[in-house]
């Protein structure tokens, strides 16, 4: 599939935002300068927008950023992207037209889970991100997307010689769900980006 090779590069890409590694020589991202000047900009904001919210509004704010890529994605690849609006779909609807129209299959569980955590929390005003939060969406991810994050996360840790757990799954519960909401946004983002450079 076309959009494989950019979802997993953006997994890549998110992680070394996350640990402030991002090289300008990164060959995943686009091509043009300020393009990928914009990305990265992109990203690091959306990491900075999590890192300041507390539970709640670390899921309320990267559901809605996780949306508005899914959104950006489907846009690109319809051929009339303005018969989205009266459509009014539904965060569940936008990820299953964006499997339906080429981004990755395995990512629909995480993608769903990412909309399940954010209705519990949006009826629950003492919500927490614990154990139970990180385990399901861990096992919402991709295969491949969890093991390129637990690759990428052990190689910087050891590049930084960072004091951080050796394991991603060590972490805080809160800090691995955002390594995982970081990749989950940066798939899409980087396949939104590569799907509108082909329209």
């Amino acid at each position: 599939m076309r959009y494989q090779r950019a979802c997993h590069q953006g997994v890549r890409l998110c992680l070394r935002v996350e640990m402030s590694l991002i090289e300008n020589e990164s060959n995943h991202m686009p091509e043009n300068i300020e393009e990928r000047e914009a990305a990265i900009e992109r990203m690091a904001k959306f990491l900075d927008i999590l890192r300041g919210e507390d539970d709640l509004g670390i899921i309320i704010r990267a559901h809605i950023h996780i949306e508005h890529e899914l959104t950006e994605f489907i846009e690109a690849r319809l051929s009339e992207p303005s018969i989205l609006k009266p459509l009014r779909p539904t965060y569940e609807d936008k990820v299953l037209l964006a499997v339906g129209l080429g981004f990755l299959p395995e990512y629909q569980a995480a993608l769903s889970n990412i909309g399940k955590l954010r209705n519990d929390f949006a009826h629950n005003l003492r919500g927490t991100l614990g154990k139970q939060e990180a385990n399901n969406l861990r096992k919402a991810m991709a295969a491949e997307a969890l093991e390129i994050a637990r690759r990428s996360y052990v190689a910087t840790r050891e590049k930084l010689a960072s004091d951080r757990p050796e394991g991603l799954e060590q972490q805080q519960p809160r800090d691995e769900i955002v390594l995982y909401l970081v990749s989950l946004w940066s798939a899409l983002a980087t396949a939104a980006i590569q799907a509108k450079a082909v329209k």
